[in-house]
């Protein structure tokens, strides 16, 4: 059987802990005080750790919780402290403390998560009072992270034996050199670590103080290494615990796609009255298992880029058909590709399917309206919704104060929350947004030479980088109509015309 994933799943990038951030800090480690009858509240994506730990990994969901948290005005940390202690009360109905740490690997969250007061509280590993955390930990701490995460790598006693050993040659150079904490040996190279103590601990070491990692060791934390087992962090997501299938067999076969759509509005149909699938559950992804007409199976994964309410759509299922038909498009695409001697039709003919929730999501019943209903059709829900039925990433930009003319946008959700201007700040503010109104979105990366205009609309005059320039030229910006679009132009300081963007 093969396996197909559609184009708009997360993809499967290389990223360098030496940037860690809390751009790119994307799990979840949450320690309890208790063991979670129901732990996917959070992401569809969870590890127990141990008893009352969890990891999350936040990517399938980040931007959803980006989102809901900018609607209610606060940053991911307060919003998830709201979420967790909602959850806990729903759960257990009473208050019970966490700590919670957001991470670029879920081993920096474990080992920080040790050195936390036994107080509720969430933070970045990589913010001022994580390292404050970090620097406070000690060589039992570390050493009793290694042995859970040994506990999970491996049943074999002699390998535990051997890595155990290791430990111990490890704890007693520490106390011959009289080295308290690991900070102490922070700068030391993961390499240095791996040659004296073995492989593991180096791997370890590393995954701690991320910022001494060499540029040539990046290439070992890759998502999609991490997650299958091969550089050695034993992810084992917690399954769903009763399967929720629908089975279709037909009659005969099927290539058209507007005969395989309505066979699957019945079976979506189904999914929806099935006891198994809870009123309070949200889907983030299902598996599609396509028997085609040479009994050649694939497995074709649809992933929505929010929790999706699949009752909400009930009888007609727009947005799940949209994303079931973006999946077999690109899988009919791969199968001529591979065939490409064969005559084949459109869509491939189709005998037999299987549809699987594989992964969900849930919400309190008390909530379920904040976090996942589309009544208000109107901001973030909206979008939410519309990028749900698309099968392409959307982007968002905003107006930005900025005296670079070519830097007057942001990524609503890479921005800031910035403070609130006052007085004269407040004043310059304006100018720089209505100045903005008359820019384009679409600005080029470089400016790109262009002919002389015949016709030209004035639009502003602006200032050169006054404080990183010799040359302290005004530039006067025109919107200019070349070939049927509209470019953003001005002079440069050769006299020569450019263009810096383009308004369509």
């Amino acid at each position: 059987m093969s396996n197909f994933k559609t184009t708009h799943s997360q993809p499967e990038n290389t990223f360098s802990l030496s940037l860690s951030s809390k751009e790119n800090e994307d799990f979840f480690v949450l320690g309890l005080s208790k063991t979670l009858e129901n732990p996917f509240f959070l992401s569809s994506h969870v590890m127990q750790w141990r008893e009352s730990v969890y990891i999350f990994d936040m990517r399938p969901v980040k931007s959803y919780w980006l989102q809901q948290s900018q609607k209610k005005d606060m940053n991911l940390e307060l919003f998830f402290s709201s979420k967790i202690e909602e959850w806990l009360e729903f759960e257990f109905n009473q208050k019970i403390d966490y700590q919670g740490v957001f991470c670029s690997h879920p081993w920096q969250g474990l080992v920080l998560l040790e050195s936390l007061p036994q107080r509720s509280q969430i933070l970045y590993f990589s913010s001022p009072l994580g390292k404050r955390y970090l620097n406070s930990l000690n060589w039992d701490q570390w050493f009793n992270v290694h042995h859970q995460f040994i506990g999970h790598l491996s049943s074999d006693s002699e390998y535990r034996k051997k890595e155990f050993s290791q430990v111990l040659f490890m704890k007693r150079a520490m106390q011959r050199l009289r080295v308290s904490k690991p900070i102490e040996l922070k700068s030391m190279e993961t390499s240095a670590i791996r040659r004296r103590f073995g492989a593991l601990l180096g791997k370890l070491w590393g995954w701690t103080f991320f910022q001494s990692l060499k540029q040539q060791e990046v290439d070992l934390f890759s998502f999609a290494k991490i997650f299958s087992g091969l550089q050695g962090f034993p992810w084992k997501s917690i399954p769903i615990k009763k399967a929720i299938t629908v089975q279709r067999n037909l009659e005969y076969s099927l290539c058209e796609w507007k005969s395989i759509e309505e066979e699957l509005r019945h079976d979506l149909q189904k999914l929806t009255g099935s006891i198994l699938l809870q009123t309070s559950e949200r889907l983030t992804e299902l598996s599609w298992k396509i028997t085609l007409y040479n009994l050649e199976e694939h497995c074709v994964r649809i992933s929505f880029r929010h929790p999706y309410d699949l009752r909400s759509e009930s009888f007609h299922f727009k947005t799940a058909l949209l994303q079931f038909y973006y999946a077999f498009e690109g899988l009919a695409k791969e199968l001529k590709k591979r065939e490409s001697y064969l005559d084949l039709p459109e869509f491939i003919p189709v005998i037999a399917w299987e549809i699987l929730v594989s992964q969900k999501i849930n919400s309190q019943p008390q909530d379920r309206s904040f976090l996942f209903s589309l009544q208000d059709e109107g901001g973030v829900e909206q979008i939410i919704h519309i990028e749900n039925q698309l099968p392409i990433n959307l982007y968002r930009f905003q107006l930005q104060n900025s005296f670079v003319f070519t830097k007057n946008y942001s990524s609503i959700e890479k921005n800031k929350k910035s403070k609130k201007s006052k007085g004269d700040d407040l004043e310059m503010s304006h100018l720089i947004c209505r100045a903005g109104i008359n820019r384009p979105l679409y600005v080029f990366k470089e400016p790109q030479s262009t002919e002389t205009p015949r016709s030209k609309k004035f639009l502003e005059r602006v200032s050169s980088r006054w404080w990183s320039e010799n040359n302290l030229e005004d530039y006067d910006l025109y919107q200019c109509e070349q070939q049927d679009k509209n470019y953003w132009i001005a002079k440069d300081s050769q006299d020569q015309w450019v263009k810096y963007g383009l308004f369509s």
